[in-house]
Order: structure tokens, then sequence, then C-alpha cells
């Protein structure tokens, strides 16, 4: 989850083998006006109880590791809970390590401006920016006219510095030494290999589109018998996905074969795998017509 493996990720240096990527953000909360609010309102912008945390559509005192997906109109779709916390098989596979560290200044009239120190840690920025952008700031998310999260929106919260960091791994010699390390020799590769996805979404002109790749499901067959190799392999939130292992040096056809409506289905992708992991990227076209939402 939060430390850089080469084998799910073989665009990074070898250097970076269990590092991390740390996001930090500086989020002012105007405390005189939500404390202002009545609990109902406060706990409505949340979508949690103020009493235990609890979701708003669960019972009071349920456990937060048990909670499931968001079936009820209650909180709202643009609750800081539904937007940055969405639950399910598909939007769980997105995690990041996070912590917020409270901060307070004095006014000279008296008052208070505080905020959190928001730091997080995950293997990929990929994980942050799902949550960030997909999620938290996509109006269209979980669906089309939903808002932003109301928490920002309405000026409760505000990001006033922002920063992004690898950490490099622990090293006994030094604070970053293995970036100094010569790579690994490259030897023949022998054994199984790995294909790994990096997904997008487009429209007609080539630009990015804040939707929905996660649950796009791959299968890997052999060119001249059209036999599968291995089983289905799905996306996530980021698209990103791993097949099972796929003989090297031999041509493989790379199958769609399950496409969310939102998006037109991909042309298979005939190729060989020369590598244990070998990165391949592909892209999506959304679905011409109104637009569609996040598609999640």
């Amino acid at each position: 989850m939060a430390f850089v493996n080469r084998d799910l990720a073989p665009d990074e240096p070898h250097w970076a083998e269990d590092g991390t990527y740390m996001a930090y953000l500086k989020v002012r909360q105007d405390l005189d006006r939500f404390n202002a609010l009545p609990v109902a309102d406060q706990e409505q912008i949340i979508g949690r109880r103020k009493t235990d945390g609890s979701r708003l559509d669960l019972q009071a005192g349920t456990d937060p590791r048990t909670e499931g997906e968001f079936v009820a109109p209650t909180p709202s779709p643009n609750s800081h809970v539904r937007k940055t916390g969405p639950r399910g098989a598909l939007h769980d596979r997105t995690l990041i390590f996070r912590r917020g560290v409270p901060y307070l200044n004095i006014r000279e009239d008296g008052g208070l401006d505080g905020g959190l120190q928001f730091v997080s840690f995950q293997s990929s920025l990929d994980a942050f920016e799902v949550m960030l952008n997909k999620w938290e700031f996509n109006p269209n998310f979980p669906a089309a006219g939903s808002g932003m999260d109301r928490l920002f929106i309405e000026g409760y919260a505000t990001i006033e510095k922002a920063g992004f960091f690898f950490v490099p791994p622990r090293d006994n010699r030094f604070i970053g030494a293995s970036i100094f390390d010569p790579p690994p020799t490259a030897g023949r590769s022998r054994g199984p290999g790995r294909i790994v996805i990096r997904k997008r979404v487009i429209d007609a002109s080539g630009n990015r589109v804040l939707a929905e790749v996660g649950g796009i499901g791959f299968q890997v067959f052999q060119a001249d018998t059209n036999q599968p190799i291995g089983g289905v392999f799905m996306t996530d939130s980021a698209g990103h996905a791993v097949s099972d292992d796929v003989p090297l040096n031999t041509p493989l056809v790379l199958r769609e074969v399950s496409t969310p409506a939102h998006l037109e289905p991909m042309p298979e992708h005939t190729f060989t795998v020369t590598q244990r992991r070998q990165l391949v990227k592909l892209d999506n076209r959304v679905r011409p017509g109104p637009a569609p939402g996040y598609g999640g």
C-alpha cells in the first residue's frame, strides 16, 4: 500500500524500491463558522455523527472497519465521507496511509486560526490523485451532478499549501544512499513474466478525462492457439492492474474482456513480453454524448 514495489511498478528506478511517496496539505479550517452551525448541519457536511464518528447511514456505534458501500441517500453524495471514503470492492483497492495533525494559532483578537497538517504515504501518487482530483474535487463523483466536497466548496476548509515528495528507503549507510548505487546488472530474463497495466480515459481529442478507470477486466491469450493464459485481472481506480504469470518471448494477445458502460472498448493488443515485468500503457475513450458522470 505505502511502499514502492518494482514488481508492481517497473517504471520506478531501482533505488526507489521500498521507498514511498509523501503528499502534504496544509488545510485551514474556518473553525468559528463551522462551530456556529447546528450539530445536525455539521454532521450532514461531514457525513458522520459527532458523538462517535459513525456514518449517518449506519447504526450509531458501527465499527468503521465494517462499513460497506453507500446505498442510502444519506449522507449526501457531496458529504466529506462520501467524497473521500467511498466503499466497495472497486474503491477499496485504492489505498493510502494518512495522518492529520491539528494546528492552532491565536489571533490578535483572541480568536483561533487552525486547521490540519495532512500527510499521506502511498506507493504511487496516482492513488492520492484519485482521492483528491477524481473523487473529492470532481463534481461528477460519485454520480453526475454530485458536486464537490461540501467541506471545501462551502468554505469551511481551504488548502493553503501543498507539496509532494519522495521518501527514499531506509538505509543504514545514510539517507538516500541507494540513489548512488549502480543499477543491478540485467541478466537474461528467465522464467515467467507479468504484464503491468497503466490505463487512462481520454476524450475524442486525446485529452485525459476524470472518469472511473477501475473495474476494467483483461485476459491474456496465446497468439497462435488463442488459449487463455491465467485468469481475468482487473484495474483499480488508479488504472493499475497486474496479470498472472505469462511466458517470455512468446507472441501474446491482451484482450479487454469487461469494459464499463461509460467507455468504448479497447481493441485487442498483440505484443511479446521480453522482461519479468513489462509495462503496457493503454487508453480508452469515453463514449460520446451527454456527460456520463464519473462512471464508477
